[in-house]
Order: structure tokens, then sequence, then C-alpha cells
């Protein structure tokens, strides 16, 4: 064997090839494991799912942590393989200038085009298993997959904590506190997790109305329609009697003047009344409806009905009739007044369903070409960006079927969000005045003849029986106003007595009220027949009966008199309001039936000193106004009259100063007018000219 020498050593040519070899694999494992551990970690890779987490709703109060065994129901949505051909295909197949136009797909067939791929559902189920949840079969669209799991495991496989709030109808809700993670494989085509956050959960559109007498009915109705042969209307002198007076009571229309609102005479002129068409409903848990009901209606109306003409479908567990929401009802009846020979299928969803769930069976279904919604997710604010857009993919997928979706504006309008209705006062004491915080979702109301404030929850939409009485604040006598301070969170409230009621909310609202028991009552010199407040930050407006406005320094324990503003004589301030934009603090004048206002930026608890200001003269050139200190008023007096020193035209003057700081300041108000040679002062934005009166 050839042998080598290096410094006196040796090395053999096998040696030197066993060594390269050992080099060579230490470099290859180091390599495997490098690419191994990169392998491993582009699979554990994991990505945040945008639009997942809605606004908490006012009223709605932290419970704490969700009961991690508890069983979490979910619907995991999937995108369209394409989303613009989806898009267009729910244009095309609705346009008659297209060659698409009424091609319709069955379910089977959307889920083939557009639909997620097979491959796509595959990968998702097995990415939500491997996180322990179980999965089942997806939708006949391929568009959803139920997913269920407990509160625990649903948390660690998004990677997100829940908690459990209560919500203002006294019912629970859940809601996720950071968006859900899910691994980044599968994240681009996951359009939502549906059912982390429940605090919006569905509810009725409509309320029943309330009776009206500004809405009753003329006797006579010149106007009224011509009925078709077969055309739905009162039979009978009981039934016709009974729909009359509920109809001049309420102002709701009966089933002619129904048809002739929405223009089905010409339907029904050509013996068109429905028959071969099937409308669904969609109604939530809990609706339900009575057979005996709806059979009611339909002899009242002359209608008759088919076997089987009306059947109900359940969702996961939903269904059942009897008494429930007027909701479902309705609908039912609307469609027979409308159409009496069409088929209804009323869905109804399980307890723990949203709407996208009711809304999916209907288009897996593919049974109704026409579906109709009177429910919603409640305020469109508080629902999450994810869960608006996979009932926006299922839609399209419904246009495509040839299904046509409505869904009523409703009493709370299009997005859900407002509340109409009429509620008793809770006390039945003469509410007088009332504020709102609405981070707790509490309604304060003043109570004259009690001497009391109710501490009332605002409800929730479409439920106004919500609006219940939480707790009560004794107040002084006869209080006339009460405001709400969320920068301190404070309520205060005016007493004719001449006192101030105070009191803090976190600690009295809909939910807590351990705190309504023991509020600050205040009694000051400066307070005469208080019945006007406005607060802005650590700053209190009182409107007194002498013509003054009483300025305090608030904190959210203290309550300190520091100055008073002199409106012009004869003021009685009825309400106050300041705009912070443009700092001025505007006065009802409900003796003069006029509107006065002054400084804000100069006259609050941290400055009440206003500085000498700029005129500009007739010339346009500047000059300083001196102080008069011949008419400063010292002490803590509440006079100063309107000067008047310029041969009867009024101006405004400059405010008199207290220098020593032991006193209010004074204002001296006229009505601007402007006199011969003198220019129109420039008016300030959203001021009136003319009989306004300035306080500055």
């Amino acid at each position: 064997m050839k042998e080598y020498r290096r410094g006196g050593g040796r090395i053999s040519r096998v040696g030197s090839c066993l060594i390269g070899i050992t080099v060579m694999l230490a470099f290859t494992v180091a390599f495997g494991a490098a690419s191994g551990s990169s392998a491993v970690a582009a699979a554990t890779a994991r990505e945040k799912l945008p639009g997942h987490q809605g606004l908490v709703p006012p009223g709605a109060t932290l419970v704490g942590p969700a009961p991690t065994s508890t069983s979490l129901p979910l619907t995991v949505t999937l995108k369209s393989r394409d989303p613009a051909a989806l898009a267009s295909e729910a244009q095309a197949v609705s346009d008659p200038h297209s060659p698409e136009y009424r091609h319709f797909l069955t379910p089977s067939q959307f889920a083939q085009e557009f639909g997620p791929s097979p491959a796509t559902i595959a990968q998702v189920t097995s990415s939500l298993q491997q996180e322990g949840l179980t999965v089942g079969a997806p939708s006949a669209t391929g568009l959803s997959l139920p997913v269920s799991g407990t509160v625990g495991q649903v948390q660690s496989a998004f990677s997100t904590p829940i908690s459990k709030y209560r919500l203002s109808s006294g019912k629970t809700g859940y809601d996720n506190a950071t968006a859900p993670e899910v691994s980044s494989s599968v994240a681009p085509q996951i359009e939502g997790i549906l059912g982390l956050d429940t605090l919006s959960p569905p509810q009725p559109s409509t309320s029943v109305p309330e009776a009206s007498t500004a809405l009753a009915h003329a006797t006579a109705d010149p106007a009224a329609p011509t009925l078709s042969p077969g055309q739905p209307q009162p039979t009978g002198a009981g039934c016709t009697s009974s729909i009359t007076g509920v109809s001049n009571l309420t102002g709701a229309l009966d089933a002619p003047e129904l048809a002739q609102a929405y223009s089905f005479n010409p339907l029904y002129s050509t013996n068109d009344y429905g028959e071969g068409s099937t409308v669904a409903l969609v109604e939530m848990s809990g609706a339900g409806y009575s057979a005996g009901d709806i059979d009611n209606f339909a002899a009242c109306y002359g209608i008759t009905l088919g076997n089987n003409q009306i059947n109900q479908v359940t969702v996961d567990g939903g269904g059942g009739t009897g008494a429930g929401t007027a909701e479902a009802e309705l609908d039912i009846e609307t469609v027979l007044a409308m159409a009496p020979k069409a088929d209804i299928e009323v869905y109804e969803g399980g307890p723990s369903d949203g709407l996208y769930n009711v809304f999916s069976q209907i288009v897996n279904d593919d049974t109704a070409k026409i579906v109709s919604a009177s429910w919603t997710n409640g305020c469109e604010s508080y629902v999450g960006q994810s869960t608006q857009n996979s009932e926006n993919t299922l839609f399209q997928a419904a246009a495509a079927e040839g299904q046509s979706v409505f869904v009523a504006s409703g009493d709370q309008g299009a997005q859900g969000c407002n509340i109409n209705g009429e509620i008793d006062a809770s006390t039945g004491s003469d509410p007088v005045a009332q504020a709102v915080d609405p981070t707790t979702g509490t309604l304060y109301i003043a109570n004259k003849s009690s001497d009391t404030v109710s501490v009332d929850s605002e409800g929730s939409a479409g439920n106004t029986a919500n609006f219940v009485t939480a707790g009560t604040v004794t107040a002084g006598t006869d209080p006339d106003a009460v405001v709400f301070d969320g920068s301190l969170n404070r309520v205060f409230v005016a007493n004719a007595d001449g006192t101030l009621t105070a009191f803090s909310t976190g600690a009295c609202n809909q939910s807590t009220t351990s705190g309504c028991s023991s509020p600050s009552q205040i009694s000051s010199d400066q307070l005469n027949a208080p019945a006007a407040l406005a607060a802005n930050g650590s700053t209190l407006y009182v409107g007194n009966g002498n013509g003054t406005v009483a300025i305090y320094s608030v904190t959210t324990t203290t309550t300190t008199y520091v100055t008073a503003v002199t409106l012009p004589s004869g003021s009685v301030p009825t309400a106050l309001a300041v705009d912070t934009a443009n700092n001025y603090v505007y006065v009802a004048d409900g003796s003069n039936s006029r509107i006065e206002y002054f400084n804000a930026a100069t006259c609050n608890a941290g400055d009440r000193h206003r500085r000498p200001r700029s005129r500009r003269t007739g010339r346009g050139r500047q000059r300083r106004r001196p102080v008069r200190r011949q008419r400063r008023h010292r002490g803590r007096g509440l006079g100063g009259e309107p000067q008047h020193p310029r041969g009867g035209q009024d101006h405004l003057d400059e405010p008199d100063r207290q220098l020593d700081g032991r006193g209010p300041v004074h204002w001296h108000v006229t009505e601007r007018r402007p006199g011969p040679g003198r220019p129109q002062r420039p008016e300030i934005p959203g001021r009136r000219s003319g009989d306004d009166q300035h306080v500055e």
C-alpha cells in the first residue's frame, strides 16, 4: 500500500477515502436534517383568518371564559374554486341578453363546476381532524363542512380564547377574543368559521304593530281594488269585522290591499295564483307555528288548502309546531294571502344554528325557487365580515341554481340596527328625561313624580320586552334633567329642589346594580331650580332657573363649583348642549323662544377667564378693546346687565373679568344688529344671526 507522509504522520489512501465518505455522510445528514426541519416548519406554519371578530353589542357583559367542556357546533365555509367565474355565472343566468340566461345548475352540477375541489375538501377535513375536531360530510354544493368539538378543543384548534357574555336579552353567547388560526396550507381555501361568535343571534325582523289612531284607515276607501275571481278576501261577517277592526286600529293591510300594493292583480286576472310554485320560508329555532291558526286564517280568507301544501323542514334539530314567535305564522299567512295555491316549505333551524345553515339547506335541497326570509343576524355592525362573505357566496350559488332570495328590510332597517316601538315607562311615574350609556346598554330615566331614576336595559332589536328595569336610584325632589358623562362614567341628575344627584355607572347599570342605592346628593348655593345639564369631560354645565349656567369641575368622585355664566335678562335655560368641535355651549331659552350660546373653550372647569380679544374696526384695522374697569363687578353675585354705550345701537361687549379669582365671570350680552357704517360681524358656522343671543 502506498503511503503519504505529511508533517511526520501517515495516512493511507483507504483511510483518506473513509474520512472523505464520513465527511460526505455528515454533510448529507446535516443537509437532510435541515431540509426535514424546513419541511416540518412549513407543515406546521399557521395563519390568522381575517374578518372573524365582530363588535360586542351594547348591553352585553362579560361573564368570563367559556366552559371548556361545553360542546360548540361550528360551520366551516369554503371558497368557490373560481370566485370570479361564479360571480359572472350568477349574473349571466339572470341576464336575458346572455346565452346562459335561465340555464340553471343543480347542486351537484354547481359542486363540480364552482364548488371547492374534492382535494380541497379532503385537505381541509384532514387538517381540522388533526386538530382534534369532528368533521361531517360536506354540503351538496361543497361550500360548507359541519364541525364540532368542545370549547377546549376549539380554542386549541384555532388558537383563540373564547369568552362567555350575557346579552341584554338575558341569553348568553360566545365570542372569540382573537382571530382564529389555521394551517397555512388550508387558510386560502377557508372563507369562514361560523359559530365562534354568537353575540348577535338570529332574530325576527318584524314586531307586532301597536294600536295607533294616526294609522287608522278611512271608513270609506275610494281606492279599494277590484277583486278577481278566486282572489283571497275576507269572508263572513265575523271574519270581515275582525279584520277591519284590526286594520283600522293598527294600519295593517288585508290581503286585497297587500295584493294591490305589490301589483298582483294582473297575475290574478290570468288566473295565476301560484300553482306549481314552491316558496321556502326561513325560520329559526323557536319560531314555531300553530296549524290551527293557519287553518283559521285560510278559512277566513276563503282559501282551500291542499294536501301537504304546507310542509315543515327541520334543520339540525329544529322544528316543532305550536306557540312560538308571530314571525312564522305571519310569513306563512302572507304567502297564502298573495299566492293561495303555492306550496310552502317552512325551514326551521336548530337551537345552535345561524341563518347560514338554514339558507344552505334550502340551496342544497333546491326544491324551492322562491326563498323568503324575515329574520336577520341582528345588527350587521356586530357580525364579522367572514359571515357576510360566506352568505354572499351561498347566495351566488342560489342564483346559479335559479333561486330568488328575498330578505325583508323589516322594522329594524336594512342592516337590522334600528329598534322601533313604544315601551311603557317601567315606573309609570312621569318620565321627563333620559340618558344612555352605550357601553353597557343602559338607559337612565328621570321620573319626576317618584323622585327616582330608573336603570333600564336597552333591550335588543326586535324584542322590546327586553326593556326592563334593573334598578332604581333615589334622586332629589322633582328631577328634571339627566346626563351621562362618558369620560368619567358618571350620571348627573338635576333636581328642582336645588340639588344634584350623582352616581357611578360602573356599579349601577342594567347588569350590575350594587351602586344604585348609594348616590351622592349635592347641594350648592349656586343651584337654583336646575332644569338642564350638559357634560364635557371634566366640566359639568348646569342651567338654573334664575338665568345662569353654573359650571362645575367634576371627577369620578367629586363635584366642585367653579364659576357661573349670567345669561340675558329674563332667560330661563331649559336645555344645554356642548359643541365640542367648535367649543360652544348652546342654551335653549324656553321663556323667550330663543337660543343663546357662549364659548366653552374659555369658560369651563379648567379656564374660567376670557382673555380680551381683537375686533376688526370699520376701516379694517385691528385695535384692542380696553377692559372697562369702572364696570367691573367683584364678589360672587350673579349680576351684570346689558350695556348700550353706542347711542341705542346694540353691540357685543367684551366680558368683564374677575381678576382676583374670587367670584364668577360676568358676561355683558346684547343683540347683534349692525348700525350705519358698521359692518356685520362674520358668522360662526352653525350659528344663526338676528335675534339669537350670544353669551361670551
